[in-house]
């Protein structure tokens, strides 16, 4: 589908962004866990995928030792300090950070460097089609005051869960789901550590082997179902930069973060091709994020070219609002939007081309494509030129010009007025589109 476009500063800037040529990341020097107290067993050389599925699906996770730089986790832990409103950012919450990948590409790296061992084991389980179906961060505070072991049974209580889309189908939730059937897949989940997880600020644990049965928990607060569930747990913990893989049907829970410091982690779903997302962040995303993005990134995150213009913000039915409007006919006019085609992609497997040639056509088809976007543009600003003719103000125009003179742009106040008006119905009409398009 053919993109909007700005005129050509907007335009060449777009056209001549990098091509980032992103790759699976080769498994690093990484000690991969499963034990109960998280240590890691000694191997004499690195384990095979099929010995990682067998740890993984005796103990319902792994754990990934030294899985990122360091420099990556301090960009990330930045970008998730920076201060925004939310709910759960008080002491002893867990607040949700939502649209991560809008607070710094680090967290589009992250996934493009998952460690080759991973993906393995994610193309195993799901097929090589998987994505992530949900990516936020997770802000675990610390308590105010060290909590009576009620208080922190009442806590882990209500946190104890198992993930969607299972879990999520149960009746504690309005479903009516009491087990997976056979032919259902299970879905994996990823944990980004990005600060220390210990016994005490609050660590991931998780009921090894709780996903064999395929039993669902059907109801938290049942009578003695958490007590089961803490004399089986086990407490994973790690540093900042280790990465969590467990099986997201196991019965997990965050704990009580009683330490000094806030426990930061970023929680990202794998899921087969064919379910739907938890989150919707392929409707939502601004296409200027998704365009700084690896390409091994917006593949793995779900973004194909057919999701063109689903920009909505909406959870519930509601009518689009003209500023929602507003923003996404901005997106448009400043970035554009990619067509059903990949044009880097289709004219680079073209091997024969001379040198440089790949890029000259990548730069032409781009300018092909944007001619709708300049178009509106040019009809945006279209009143200010009628006036600056009509004013003799461009020395392309003759001073016995009356075009301008002619349409009434006499006056700059009637050329803004004008050129306001057009705008707003442009997003009166985006607008309209939106509430179309996004069902």
């Amino acid at each position: 589908m053919e993109r909007w476009g700005l005129g050509t500063l907007f335009w060449a800037s777009c056209c001549l962004q990098s091509i980032q040529l992103a790759r699976p990341a080769p498994s690093p020097e990484l000690e991969v866990c499963a034990a109960p107290g998280g240590e890691c067993p000694v191997d004499s050389e690195s384990p095979g995928v099929g010995e990682l599925l067998g740890r993984l699906f005796n103990r319902s996770y792994l754990v990934f030792r030294g899985a990122v730089p360091q420099d990556k986790v301090a960009r990330a832990v930045r970008a998730m300090q920076r201060p925004r409103w939310s709910f759960g950012a008080m002491p002893g919450g867990a607040q949700r950070v939502m649209e991560v990948l809008e607070l710094d590409p680090v967290f589009a790296e992250m996934i493009a460097e998952l460690p080759e061992d991973i993906v393995q084991i994610a193309d195993k389980v799901l097929a090589e089609s998987w994505q992530l179906g949900s990516l936020h961060g997770h802000v675990l505070y610390p308590e105010e005051r060290v909590l009576t072991q009620a208080e922190r049974d009442g806590k882990g209580r209500g946190a104890l869960h198992s993930d969607f889309p299972y879990g999520h189908a149960t009746a504690e939730f309005g479903g009516n789901l009491t087990s997976i059937p056979e032919q259902f897949p299970y879905t994996l989940q990823l944990i980004w550590m990005l600060s220390p997880f210990t016994a005490t600020s609050g660590s991931t644990l998780i009921f090894p082997g709780s996903h064999v049965n395929r039993t669902l928990l059907r109801d938290r607060f049942e009578p003695g179902l958490y007590e089961t569930f803490v004399q089986n747990a086990a407490q994973v913990t790690g540093s900042p930069g280790d990465i969590i893989l467990y099986i997201g049907q196991a019965q997990h829970l965050w704990g009580v973060n009683e330490a000094n410091h806030t426990r930061m982690a970023i929680l990202g779903q794998v899921l087969p091709f064919f379910f739907k997302h938890m989150e919707s962040h392929v409707m939502k995303t601004p296409e200027y994020v998704v365009r700084r993005m690896p390409p091994l990134a917006r593949y793995r995150l779900g973004f194909s070219r057919e999701t063109w213009f689903k920009h909505p913000k909406r959870l519930l039915p509601f009518p689009r609002s003209p500023l929602e409007g507003a923003e996404c006919l901005l997106d448009m006019l400043l970035v554009g939007y990619h067509g059903p085609m990949d044009l880097e992609g289709t004219i680079k497997k073209f091997k024969d081309l001379p040198e440089g040639r790949a890029e000259l056509l990548v730069l032409a088809a781009s300018f092909f494509f944007q001619l709708n976007r300049f178009s509106a543009v040019l009809v945006l600003i279209a009143p200010m030129l009628l006036w600056g003719c009509a004013a003799c103000r461009f020395r392309c125009c003759c001073c016995r010009c009356t075009c301008g003179k002619r349409c009434g742009f006499q006056s700059l106040s009637g050329a803004l007025r004008d050129s306001l008006l057009i705008l707003l119905g442009m997003i009166f009409g985006i607008t309209l589109l939106m509430d179309r398009l996004s069902l």
